[in-house]
């Protein structure tokens, strides 16, 4: 949690920087709500913040390549 909270009060820097976080590990193991903490942390700074996961992007990108070969 201390990478979270870095991150967290780091944020503009880290935007600037474009820099980020991945997330791995076994299911069940909490990077799901580890990226929620995140997310909600950022949130009480009042900074926009979009939430998804890499089954939603490959969704999303599949459809968007629909009749085509």
């Amino acid at each position: 949690m201390c990478y979270a909270r870095k991150y967290v009060e780091l944020w503009e820097q880290m935007k600037d920087e474009n820099h980020g976080l991945i997330l791995w590990g076994s299911v069940g193991t909490g990077k799901s709500y580890f990226a929620g903490c995140i997310a909600n942390a950022l949130m009480e700074k009042e900074i926009s913040v979009c939430m998804t996961n890499f089954a939603a992007i490959l969704n999303d990108l599949a459809a968007s390549f629909k009749d085509r070969n």
